[in-house]
């Protein structure tokens, strides 16, 4: 009888570990499957231009009697992109952040007064976007963005002290991904010589724009980025429209 209790014991035990590990395969198999339900996407950029604040718009005066806004040229909405192209894309698949820098053109920091400059542009998608930076009174301002432009727009902003305060406009550190991400799925990162492994995603699940990646190895003009991500298979990611 004791045998016989110590068989059925045994064999209840080999068939709960075998269950479990039929549960635990399972388990493996659906992370699986929702892992491949997802894509992977990868993008190269070529040559990007070399982050700076004076590239796309250098010394434009502000006005001191009342607000004013600047349209930018076509040269200057060009050189948004600088020399760089993105591989099988165009520049259509380019899009960055912008970095400015507000100073006093007679060294009087005193004439900076309090407020704001906002940026005005379009996405990645064509959608119209913006970004506010603020303006610290009585210092010059170098302030990197968040948000990625495809092509700008203008800007505006709000009266200075005296008319020797002006803004340089260059392209920021940032670049706009081609989907918008729940969190940062970021696989692979690359300077085009070795992986850059302290490279970050901003993840954005709802603006596109928001979404970017910024590389550890800023960009010089002569070197290729590149990173690979994986899109997960939810309703947060938006793949770019025509991509």
């Amino acid at each position: 009888m004791k045998r016989f209790l110590f068989i059925l014991i045994a064999l209840s035990c080999v068939a709960s570990m075998a269950f479990a590990a039929s549960e635990s395969l399972l388990s493996f198999r659906r992370s699986q499957e929702f892992f491949q339900s997802g894509r992977m996407q990868g993008i190269m950029w070529v040559n990007l231009a070399a982050s700076d604040t004076n590239s796309i718009a250098p010394n434009i005066q502000l006005d001191s009697a009342s607000t004013g806004t600047h349209t930018f040229t076509a040269a200057e909405i060009a050189a948004l992109h600088g020399s760089g192209t993105t591989m099988g894309r165009g520049t259509n698949g380019l899009a960055r952040a912008v970095s400015l820098n507000i100073f006093s053109m007679n060294a009087t920091d005193a004439d900076i007064k309090v407020g704001t400059l906002k940026v005005d542009g379009t996405n990645i998608l064509g959608a119209s976007v913006s970004e506010t930076f603020t303006i610290t009174a009585d210092t010059e301002n170098s302030q990197q963005g968040a948000v990625a432009f495809a092509t700008l727009t203008s800007f505006s902003y709000t009266a200075m002290d005296d008319d020797s305060v002006a803004v340089s406009i260059g392209v920021g550190n940032k670049i706009g991904l081609w989907n918008t991400l729940p969190t940062d799925t970021m696989i692979f990162a690359g300077n085009g010589t070795s992986a850059d492994a302290s490279a970050a995603i901003t993840p954005d699940d709802d603006e596109i724009e928001k979404c970017v990646i910024d590389f550890d190895t800023d960009p010089t003009g002569t070197s290729d980025h590149s990173v690979l991500y994986w899109i997960p298979p939810f309703a947060a990611a938006t793949a770019v429209t025509g991509y």
